[in-house]
């Protein structure tokens, strides 16, 4: 109790205090320190129910702790008035028990009070998203954008402190890292991790796929696995990293598929592309299906950008683009034509 200020106090010394070992010079300290402000008396009777929680696991059905507390109390009296250091009452076994479940205390005690300073301590939280059937968005304590893909889980801080920005990913994720060079930003997923400044890129990292997939928007972004001398590999702006779980090792990849991350930007980019190149990305991405039903119209080129389309938006402009004639049926569009424009 060298500090009465300090809202914890010494663990050693609460549990002499509360097992009923505490001198009388440390008994009148921890009551002076427990009376001096409410705030320490919340704490003391925080930890005194956490000593009776642990204490009652050690010693259920052989110590009833009732009893135990009213005894403890009225040695604490007894000691007040003989002015003891000791409660020599005690005999040598009771001492030599009640020593075993100090020490027991003390341990578990120090284990729960820190589960509990982590709980009241805001910068030690940790906070779980989670997206089921549908993708969500998220805002980080640091004014990051993230987009979650649908099954897909991220785990972050309530604040981050120390000297990066460190979140864990299950799952697929598009990044919007706000930049601070003095606290890099760190992802890591089961096989991976990610370390950027700012930067906007996606990551794959789902369980029942075989790769960890990196896919770099804008900025810069370093790719390795989770080993600490492993290698690691830097990606740029249209830049695709993937990480084999069997190997750990990264690899960069050298043609990367914009439309790849089409669930997080909702835009599909097509650049001379073949109309059914074209039309098996855009089933994918819409969840539809596109039958060519006439090969000659398969290696027309498309070159176009669909920001925020629909699908009906989408096929009118092949229709124009291509003069072709669509038939719709739910799901399924039939798309025909005899030549390319």
């Amino acid at each position: 109790m060298e500090d009465q200020k300090n809202i914890i106090p010494d663990y050693d010394l609460l549990a002499k205090y509360f097992a009923g070992e505490a001198s009388i010079d440390q008994i009148e300290a921890i009551e002076k320190w427990t009376n001096e402000n409410p705030k320490n008396k919340k704490s003391f009777d925080s930890m005194y129910y956490l000593w009776i929680q642990s204490s009652r696991k050690v010693i259920e059905n052989q110590i009833n702790i009732t009893e135990s507390w009213a005894k403890m109390k009225f040695r604490m009296e007894a000691a007040k008035q003989i002015k003891s250091e000791t409660l020599k009452s005690i005999s040598g076994y009771r001492r030599i028990t009640y020593r075993v479940l100090q020490l027991a205390a003390v341990v578990i005690l120090g284990l729960m009070i820190n589960a509990l300073i982590k709980y009241l301590n805001p910068e030690s939280r940790s906070i779980s998203k989670e997206s089921l059937h549908a993708s969500i968005e998220i805002k980080l304590p640091d004014s990051s954008e993230i987009k979650l893909n649908k099954n897909t889980k991220l785990i972050y801080p309530e604040k981050f402190k120390d000297k990066q920005r460190l979140v864990r990913l299950e799952g697929e994720a598009f990044f919007k890292v706000k930049p601070d060079k003095e606290k890099p930003f760190i992802i890591e997923t089961e096989f991976s991790r990610i370390k950027v400044v700012g930067t906007s890129f996606n990551v794959q990292a789902y369980d029942t796929s075989d790769l960890v997939e990196v896919t770099v928007v804008s900025g810069i972004v370093e790719l390795s696995g989770t080993s600490k001398n492993g290698e690691k590999i830097v990606l740029k702006k249209g830049e695709k990293g993937i990480i084999e779980k069997s190997t750990g090792r990264p690899i960069k990849e050298e043609k990367v598929e914009e439309n790849d991350i089409f669930w997080a930007t909702r835009t599909l980019i097509f650049k001379d592309t073949e109309l059914y190149v074209a039309t098996e990305t855009i089933s994918k991405a819409y969840g539809v299906e596109i039958k060519i039903l006439n090969d000659k119209i398969k290696h027309c080129k498309l070159t176009v950008v669909f920001p925020d389309a629909s699908i009906e938006e989408i096929m009118e402009v092949l229709r124009i683009t291509f003069d072709l004639s669509i038939e719709q049926s739910n799901n399924q569009y039939k798309l025909n034509g005899n030549h390319c424009k």
